[in-house]
């Protein structure tokens, strides 16, 4: 699945509704894996970290996929 905006995310938006699923390249699930105050997710080489309460954006990485 992709982003849903087309553009990406910045720091502060909400993850669009349905973008629930880990979905991290495995070159990077050993670093960036889903815990109880962070899930990540990505998309066009970025990986989002976000705050699973308020389900907003709270980092963006870019990734070397």
């Amino acid at each position: 699945a992709s982003l849903l905006t087309g553009n990406g995310l910045s720091v502060g938006q909400p993850l669009p509704m349905g973008y629930g699923t880990y979905n991290v390249p495995l070159a990077y699930r050993d670093q960036y894996y889903d815990t109880p105050d962070a899930w990540y997710r990505y998309n066009n080489g970025n990986i989002y970290q976000v705050d699973p309460t308020t389900q907003l954006v709270t980092a963006l990485i870019r990734a070397i996929v």
